[in-house]
């Protein structure tokens, strides 16, 4: 602190360590340990530093980068991108935050044709999936959005169906971006009953 005093800044956290392409660690990630953290802060970073710039990076790219596959998966959480990993999907990453910014965009397309969205079904969820696509959309990237049944996450839905099989038919029948938004915008309309919901979902679309 300015004072002088010393904290633990990662208190009741889980720390994961943050490596750069090269594999060098560079920072740290750590996840509140309780349900509702005092702070209100799921996630808290490293302080940035001239090393460390949270926008420059992504979680175990330095990994996914050796894949010889031409696609990512992005997945919302460290946990998920290191379950992923032990079924095989080498190939996955996580991005440091919600925000998804120009330089993160970047380096996905550095390293991919494809991206594989892989976020919580949740209100959150949603609208980080539809804010990596605005972002996502003027890398060119083939940007795909993978929901997972009943709302499970990677690792429960690999461990429930004993082996990655089934996930990797779910990448392989993945919707596109605009297939994803105009099913998620399909919700909010009684399109099968009403002729003005109808023609109010067709306008919007």
């Amino acid at each position: 602190e300015d004072s002088g005093n010393i904290y633990d800044y990662f208190k009741g956290r889980l720390a994961f360590t943050i490596e750069n392409e090269q594999g060098k660690p560079v920072g740290f990630s750590a996840r509140s340990l309780e349900a509702k953290p005092l702070d209100g802060r799921k996630y808290v970073n490293s302080p940035e530093t001239p090393v460390f710039k949270k926008s420059r990076n992504l979680f175990a790219l330095n990994l996914a980068k050796n894949t010889k596959r031409n696609q990512l998966i992005l997945c919302e959480g460290y946990m998920d991108v290191i379950a992923m990993h032990q079924a095989g999907f080498t190939n996955t990453v996580a991005a440091l935050g919600t925000s998804f910014p120009e330089e993160q965009m970047q380096l996905i397309a550095r390293y991919a044709d494809r991206i594989n969205l892989i976020f919580d079904a949740d209100g959150a969820g949603q609208k980080a999936t539809r804010r990596a696509i605005e972002n996502l959309r003027r890398t060119g990237l083939d940007v795909r959005v993978v929901t997972i049944p009943d709302g499970k996450d990677p690792d429960e839905f690999i461990k429930i169906n004993g082996g990655n099989t089934r996930f990797f038919e779910l990448l392989k029948s993945a919707p596109g971006a605009t297939e994803f938004r105009l099913n998620l915008l399909k919700k909010d309309y009684d399109i099968d009953n009403s002729t003005e919901e109808k023609i109010s979902f067709i306008t919007e679309a």
